[in-house]
C-alpha cells in the first residue's frame, strides 16, 4: 500500500471543493449570458450547478475532518480515500473543462448534451455520498466498528456507484452535442 497522508488528502478535498464551486459559478455565468431559463438544457445546467455547490460542501466537510484527524487508523479507509480522491479529481477536471469549453464556444445551451449533464450529476451525487460516508466513518473511534462499516454492503455499493459514475464521465464524449 502506498503511503497515505491525511493532510495531503485534506488538501485534495479543499482543491476539489474550490474547483466545484468555481465550476458552479461558471455555469451560473453561462446561464446568465444565454438568458434562456425555460430551456430544458438551462434547467438541467442549473441543477448541475446546484449539485456542484452541494459537492463543494461535502468535499469541504471531508477535508475539514481529515485536517482534524492527522492520522487515520483504518487501512481500509486510507485505501478508499487514496483511490476515490484521484478519481474524483480526474472526473471533476473533465466536468470543469467541458463547462469551460461550452462557455468559450459561445453556443446556445441547446447545444449541451443532456446525457452528459446526467452523467456529471451522477458523478457528483455518487462522490458526495462517498465523502459523506467517509466523514461519518472518521467520527467513529472504535476501529472494529469502523472496519465493519467499510465492509458492509451499503459501503461497498456506494463505492461501486462512484466507480461506475467515474467510468461514465471519463468515457463520455463531452458536453457539447455533435453538430453536423
Amino acid at each position: 500500500m502506498s503511503t497515505f497522508s491525511a493532510p495531503a488528502a485534506a488538501a485534495s478535498c479543499a482543491a476539489l471543493s474550490q474547483q466545484a464551486q468555481s465550476t458552479a459559478f461558471a455555469i451560473d455565468a453561462l446561464l446568465l449570458h444565454n438568458n434562456t431559463p425555460d430551456a430544458p438544457a438551462s434547467q438541467r445546467l442549473a441543477f448541475l450547478s446546484t449539485k456542484l455547490q452541494q459537492f463543494h460542501q461535502h468535499a469541504e466537510q471531508l477535508g475539514d475532518c481529515l485536517a482534524a484527524s492527522p492520522s487515520i487508523a483504518s487501512d481500509k479507509l486510507q485505501t478508499v480515500l487514496a483511490r476515490a480522491l484521484p478519481e474524483c479529481k480526474k472526473a471533476s477536471t473533465i466536468v470543469t473543462d467541458q463547462v469551460k469549453r461550452v462557455s468559450a464556444a459561445d453556443l446556445p445551451v441547446q447545444a449541451v448534451d443532456l446525457a452528459a449533464v446526467s452523467a456529471y450529476e451522477e458523478l457528483l451525487v455518487a462522490f458526495s455520498r462517498v465523502f459523506i460516508f467517509a466523514t461519518q466513518i472518521l467520527a467513529i473511534e472504535e476501529r472494529a466498528e469502523l472496519e465493519s462499516y467499510l465492509e458492509h454492503d451499503d459501503g461497498q455499493q456506494l463505492l461501486a456507484k462512484a466507480d461506475s459514475a467515474y467510468q461514465g464521465v471519463v468515457s463520455s464524449a463531452g458536453l457539447l452535442l455533435e453538430v453536423n
